[in-house]
C-alpha cells in the first residue's frame, strides 16, 4: 500500500514538472513570436524607408562612350555625306535639313552618293585664289606637343592661345605659328608631323551673338563697323542699345541676307570655313560650352602636363541671359536662314538638333523676312548674286 502511494506521488511530481515545462515553453514561444513580429515590422519599416533608394536606377556598369569619339564619328559621317549636305543647303528646305541633321547626329548609317570622302569647298583650289594677304589662317601647329589645332575666332581662341603660349613660358596670343595657305591644298606635311589634330568650336548661335557684342560695341574698330553698317542699317527698327552702333536683330538679318563666306568678317565666318574639317584629320573636337571637361582630356591624350586656361566662358557677357532671349525678337524664318547659312557648323561638330529647335521656338513667328531689304543689303555689300561666290 505504501509502495503504491509512493509511486503515485512520483508520477504526480513528474506530471507537475512536465506541465510546468510545457507552460514555460508556451510562454517563451509567445514572447519569441512577439519579438519576431516586432523585428518583421522593423524590417518592413526600414524597407519602406529605403524604398526610394532601392528603386533608384542602378548605375550602368558599361563603360560610357567617349564623347570625343562620338563627335569624331559624327564628323566622319558628315564629311562622307558632304555632297548631300550641300545639295540640301542649296535647296533650302528647313525641314529636310533638320531631319538630315538628326540622322547625322544620331549616327545613322547614311551612304555618301559617290561613296568617297568629300574634301569640301574649303580645301578646293578656288579657296586659295580668294584668300588675300590679310586673311588669317586659324590653324596652328604647336611643336612642343606636335599638336595641330584650329582655333576659329569668337570660340575662346584668345584663352586657348594664351594657354598654349605657357608651354614656352610666355603669355598672350600671336605666338604660335599658323599653317600656310598651301597646307589647305596639301596637308601631307602637317599630318606627318602632328601627334594630334584638335578643333575647338562653339554653338553657332552663341558665337554669332559674341561677335556682335564684341565687334559692334562702340569701343570696337570703327573701320570694320563702317564697312558693314550700311548693310546692317537697312534692317534697323527702333532703338539701338546703349554703347552699341548696331542692334543684334539688324546684325542677324544682315547675316541671313548675306550667306556667302566672302561677305563676312573672319570673326563670324563659319568654323567650317576656318578649319576645313573634311580636309584635315581632326581626332578631337572641343566645345567651348564644355571646355572645363574637354580641355583636360586634350592634354591627357597628348600625355603632357596641362597648362592653365583662364576661366572666362562662364563669366562671358553672353551668359548673362540665355541665348534664346536674344533671338526672341527675331523672325523665326530669319533664324532658319541663319541655321542654313551655318548648317555645316551645326551638323559636323556635333551640336544637337534640339538646340536649333529651342532657339527657333523662342523666336518670333509673327515677323516675316523683308525680301526687298535683303536684296538691298546684298547690293550694299556689292554681291547681289551670292550663289556664285
Amino acid at each position: 500500500m505504501q509502495e503504491n502511494t509512493a509511486t503515485q506521488s512520483v508520477k504526480m511530481a513528474i506530471l507537475k514538472l512536465l506541465f510546468l515545462l510545457l507552460f514555460l515553453g508556451i510562454t517563451l514561444m509567445g514572447k519569441m513570436d512577439l519579438k519576431i513580429g516586432k523585428m518583421r515590422r522593423s524590417l518592413d519599416d526600414e524597407k519602406s524607408y529605403y524604398e526610394p533608394v532601392l528603386n533608384m536606377q542602378k548605375p550602368n556598369l558599361q563603360k560610357k562612350e567617349d564623347q570625343f569619339d562620338i563627335r569624331r564619328q559624327i564628323l566622319e559621317l558628315g564629311c562622307k555625306n558632304l555632297q548631300k549636305m550641300q545639295e540640301l543647303v542649296d535647296e533650302g528646305d528647313f525641314d529636310k535639313l533638320l531631319r538630315f541633321h538628326e540622322d547625322i547626329y544620331n549616327r545613322k548609317n547614311l551612304k555618301n552618293i559617290e561613296e568617297k570622302i568629300c574634301k569640301g569647298p574649303s580645301s578646293d583650289k578656288n579657296r586659295s585664289k580668294r584668300l588675300t594677304v590679310r586673311h588669317k589662317v586659324n590653324i596652328f601647329y604647336e611643336d612642343i606637343t606636335n599638336m595641330t589645332i584650329c582655333l576659329p575666332p569668337k570660340a575662346g581662341t584668345t584663352n586657348f592661345q594664351d594657354a598654349l603660349a605657357q608651354l614656352r613660358g610666355l603669355h598672350g596670343r600671336k605666338i604660335l605659328p599658323r599653317l600656310k595657305n598651301r597646307d589647305y591644298q596639301n596637308a601631307s606635311e602637317v599630318i606627318s608631323k602632328s601627334q594630334l589634330f584638335v578643333l575647338n568650336t562653339r554653338n553657332p548661335f552663341e558665337r554669332i551673338l559674341s561677335a556682335w557684342r564684341d565687334k559692334f560695341h562702340s569701343s570696337a574698330s570703327k573701320q570694320r563697323q563702317d564697312f558693314f553698317k550700311p548693310s546692317i542699317d537697312i534692317f534697323e527698327e527702333g532703338k539701338i542699345p546703349n554703347e552699341y552702333v548696331s542692334s543684334f536683330p539688324a546684325f542677324v538679318n544682315h547675316l541671313a541676307a548675306n550667306p556667302s563666306e566672302f561677305t563676312r568678317n573672319r570673326h563670324w565666318r563659319s568654323t567650317y570655313f576656318h578649319c576645313s574639317p573634311c580636309h584635315f584629320p581632326y581626332e578631337v573636337i572641343t566645345h567651348l560650352e564644355t571646355i572645363d571637361e574637354d580641355f583636360p582630356e586634350v592634354w591627357e591624350r597628348l600625355g603632357h602636363e596641362m597648362p592653365h586656361m583662364r576661366d572666362q566662358y562662364k563669366q562671358s557677357p553672353t551668359k548673362s541671359k540665355d541665348a534664346s532671349f536674344y533671338y526672341s525678337s527675331i523672325s523665326s524664318e530669319i533664324v532658319k536662314q541663319l541655321y542654313i547659312s551655318y548648317y555645316q557648323d551645326f551638323v559636323l561638330f556635333g551640336y544637337s538638333p534640339e538646340l536649333v529647335k529651342e532657339i527657333i521656338n523662342a523666336s518670333s513667328s509673327k515677323k516675316q523676312p523683308d525680301l526687298e531689304k535683303q536684296k538691298l543689303s546684298r547690293v550694299q555689300m556689292g554681291f547681289d548674286d551670292q550663289e556664285s561666290i
